[in-house]
């Protein structure tokens, strides 16, 4: 079943899965296996009626590739071996996978360090981001409960935060993280909010020591992947965090780290480079 809307929006159904095309070209694909977003092609309107719905066992865009929107909220969290799963699109585990590459930009796409979010004084967070406001969401079933700017409607806020315990005993240490990106509420609601035991091995598929500021990295890493936040119409995230290290290495010193070979200014590798 294909259904075109004046805005120029096309959706197409079949028992294999849904296929949304935009007005822009790009392509979203969801299937029982996951989502996929990709280029359209300019002949794709010619394709058959069965190929207008993804196959689950088609291989994702390498550069569009986004991680699977229904992720249950808090509950069976993954064993530390499935973490090192290929970054692609299957029946997911809570956060997103590290991936056999690692969590860099696209290839292709400069290394580009965060921007910061100018406070104006001492104000909290909830003078500049609305609390409780349900968010519609074309992607997924029901009401989304986000921290909206009260400035930029185009602009959430998502806390994040990790620790680690015990850190010189690397047999009885507990390293965490967590994010939350959406208020409390009794109502449905999408998930939005994580926990989680920090793990062991990285990207790189090493073994590493914990650390708070790994767990604070992966904490920030975590959120960003969690959903496809643009999906839901999101321009821009807003990160909320009290490690300095987090904050001046993605908002300052990443550009210098990625030009410098990734060493400091007194010639010391960079910790957590993997990340």
């Amino acid at each position: 079943m294909d259904i075109s809307l004046p805005s120029g929006l096309r959706v197409s159904m079949s028992a294999s899965g849904m296929r949304v095309r935009l007005p822009s070209g790009i392509r979203v694909d969801m299937t029982s296996s996951g989502m996929r977003v990709s280029s359209g092609l300019a002949d794709e309107d010619e394709l058959p009626e069965d190929a207008d719905s993804p196959d689950e066992n088609d291989s994702p865009d390498e550069e569009h590739s986004s991680s699977r929107e229904n992720t249950p909220d808090e509950e069976d969290w993954p064993g530390e071996g499935d973490w090192l799963d290929d970054y692609d699109l299957r029946p997911s585990e809570q956060t997103p996978n590290y991936g056999e590459r690692g969590v860099g930009p696209l290839p292709g796409l400069p290394l580009k360090k965060a921007a910061v979010f100018d406070v104006p004084g001492d104000a909290p967070p909830n003078d500049l981001f609305a609390h409780e406001v349900m968010v519609p969401s074309f992607f997924t079933f029901g009401p989304h409960y986000r921290f909206v700017s009260r400035t930029n409607d185009r602009e959430i806020l998502i806390y994040v935060s990790g620790f680690c315990l015990d850190a010189k005993d690397a047999e009885e240490v507990t390293a965490g993280f967590a994010w939350v990106g959406k208020p409390d509420t009794d109502e449905f609601s999408s998930s939005g909010n994580c926990k989680q035991r920090l793990e062991l091995k990285g990207p790189s598929r090493e073994t590493h020591q914990p650390t708070t500021q790994r767990a604070e990295i992966r904490a920030a890493l975590g959120a960003l992947q969690f959903r496809a936040w643009a999906g839901e119409g999101w321009h821009s995230i807003v990160i909320a965090t009290d490690s300095e290290g987090l904050h001046s290495g993605i908002t300052k010193d990443i550009e210098y780290w990625a030009a410098n070979a990734w060493q400091t200014e007194d010639g010391q590798a960079v910790q957590d480079r993997d990340l």
